[in-house]
Order: structure tokens, then C-alpha cells, then sequence
């Protein structure tokens, strides 16, 4: 037999995954607790929820499956593991890398099982839209993010953004950077 061909048996043994795991090193109770230690003590998570509460224009939105402390535990994790810091990375450590003890003292929730491929991507699209969100709220740019656009289209999307926004607003955006 080949050394390039596999059997059948190996793919049930070892079932694929939809995004392949780029660092398969799991992140300890210890680096969890102490990117958490950094999260609580910096105050952002009171700062972001103090924005957010600035920027609502009214009710309305999805519910919060996990909070953005979490999110930001993972972040910080990936930094200090030297990680990639990529949406796809903060889900596979919040998902897949810490221990259910620590997902469960972040709030979040359990994954879906290994095959359970829309799933992963319901998974992964609710990360990437609550980084997006937690960006947005500091973007100082009306320009169009995430898309690949003709010129006209994105010269009024820019517009149309722009006027959304009061200069002061702009200004607030910016500041929040620092």
C-alpha cells in the first residue's frame, strides 16, 4: 500500500476536523486564570460595557452566548501562548484549548461535538462578530471593512458610513483608541 493513501479506518479513528487545529498545545488552567487576573485588573471589561451602553441606539440584537470577558481572556491567551491573533484562534482556544472547567468559570458555553460542522461555524461566526463588535466600538474610520469592493461601491459605502456618524462621534472613536 502507499504510503500517501490511507484507509477508511484511519478517518473514523481520527475524524476530520472543518478548520484544521494550527496549534494543538492545550492552555493551561494557570495561563487562563492569569489572563483573566490581567483582564479583571485592567478595567476594560467595565469600559467596553460602558461603551457599548454609549452606542446603543435603541433595543434590539441577538443575546450575548458568552460574555466579552471571555473573549478577551482568550485574546490575552493567545498572546502569551504565542498564538496567531486571529478570530479562528481565539475560538479554538475558548473552544477547544481550555479545559470545561475554565470554559464554564468564563460563561462559555459547550461546544458542539467534533463533527458537527455547522456548528463549528455558528461557533466561529458568533467570535468573529463579537471581535467586530468590540472593534467597531473604536474605529475611527468610516471606511468599509471586511469586503472586497469596486471603487464606486466602496468610495459610497465610505460616504454613507460617514454620514452615520457626528463628527463628535468620530472624534469619541478615536479617542477611544488610547
Amino acid at each position: 500500500m502507499n504510503q500517501l493513501t490511507t484507509s477508511p479506518m484511519e478517518h473514523i479513528l481520527d475524524p476530520p476536523t472543518r478548520w484544521p487545529v494550527a496549534d494543538a498545545r492545550p492552555v493551561s488552567d494557570e495561563v487562563v486564570r492569569r489572563a483573566a487576573g490581567l483582564i479583571d485588573g485592567s478595567g476594560i471589561v467595565e469600559q467596553i460595557t460602558k461603551w457599548k451602553a454609549e452606542d446603543r441606539r435603541g433595543p434590539g440584537g441577538r443575546p450575548e452566548t458568552f460574555p466579552v470577558r471571555a473573549l478577551l481572556v482568550a485574546m490575552l491567551c493567545c498572546a502569551i501562548t504565542n498564538r496567531p491573533l486571529l478570530a479562528r484562534c481565539f475560538c479554538d482556544v475558548l473552544f477547544r484549548k481550555i479545559s470545561p472547567a475554565m470554559r464554564s468559570e468564563l460563561g462559555v458555553p459547550t461546544p458542539p461535538g467534533q463533527l458537527d460542522f455547522h456548528g463549528w461555524d455558528a461557533v466561529y461566526r458568533n467570535v468573529r462578530t463579537r471581535l467586530h463588535g468590540l472593534l467597531e466600538l473604536m474605529d475611527p474610520s468610516p471606511t468599509p471593512k471586511n469586503r472586497r469592493l469596486s471603487h464606486d461601491r466602496f468610495m459610497a459605502l465610505t460616504e454613507l458610513r460617514s454620514a452615520l456618524r457626528s463628527d463628535d462621534e468620530w472624534v469619541t472613536r478615536y479617542e477611544r483608541l488610547s
